[in-house]
């Protein structure tokens, strides 16, 4: 799925808004990746912490 949005530019009244297209797939796909890779170190953080 992708995002696309509308953002003005702060300049002259006459520029178009440019396209910042968001691919929102790819997005939470990394939110998933960064949560896992949390997950992980906070383990290997507690079986450090036990030994």
């Amino acid at each position: 799925m992708i995002h696309t949005m509308d953002r003005a530019k702060n300049t002259n009244s006459g520029t178009k808004p440019e396209k910042i297209t968001i691919d929102v797939n790819r997005l939470l796909e990394q939110l998933e990746l960064q949560d896992k890779w949390e997950a992980f170190q906070k383990d290997e953080m507690k079986k450090r912490l036990r030994k």
